[in-house]
């Protein structure tokens, strides 16, 4: 019986990493399929809250979290980049520095601090002479707003990288980046992983 069970659920079910996701709508199933994978496949429960506004710095605990079209809202919406032509996306795999940045957004502002240097507030959004750079982040490609001259030399200060770096963040409307997945691919997302 055991076996026979895992079986349907394995046709019935496209398992990723963390979920696993009906492969034909709820609705559609038989009952016993619908208590099948309520029952057995489960939702999970949430224990903590993260969001990273600059992707690889130091992640924010929150109490709720509230969403709008590309997710948890200020969740990796702001990227260190290489400053060239491509634009490759920089994480901790990269610079194991970046980690050492903490990163909030309060007020209208994206504060920038490290324990050893003086912070760093920028505004979220600027109207002012908005420049796009090209930006890798694995395979897709996109554009996103730079943050200016004072940024990228702030972050070279705390990271004494062997190359130049840029501060990104994403702009409207230039900004597009869809998740490699059937299920969410008409989602826009951020700079999150897909």
């Amino acid at each position: 019986m055991i076996r026979s069970l895992h079986q349907k659920r394995n046709r019935l079910c496209h398992t990723t990493k963390y979920r696993a996701y009906p492969t034909q709508p709820h609705h559609l199933a038989t009952s016993a399929t619908r208590s099948y994978l309520t029952s057995n496949i489960g939702i999970g429960y949430v224990t903590e809250l993260y969001t990273y506004p600059l992707k690889s710095a130091q992640s924010i605990n929150h109490d709720h979290l509230p969403f709008d079209n590309r997710g948890p809202i200020n969740d990796r919406r702001y990227l260190l980049i290489r400053d060239d032509a491509e634009g490759a996306f920089l994480t901790q795999r990269r610079l194991p520095q970046i980690a050492t940045i903490t990163a909030t957004v309060e007020d209208n502002e994206l504060r920038l601090s490290h324990p050893l240097h003086e912070p760093l507030h920028l505004p979220v959004k600027e109207s002012d002479s908005i420049i796009y750079r090209k930006v890798r982040v694995w395979e897709s490609m996109t554009q996103a707003v730079d943050k200016g001259d004072v940024a990228a030399q702030w972050i070279m200060k705390v990271l004494r990288a062997p190359f130049d770096v840029r501060l990104v963040e994403i702009g409207e409307p230039r900004f597009e980046r869809h998740p490699d997945h059937p299920l969410v691919s008409h989602l826009n997302i951020g700079f999150a992983d897909d």
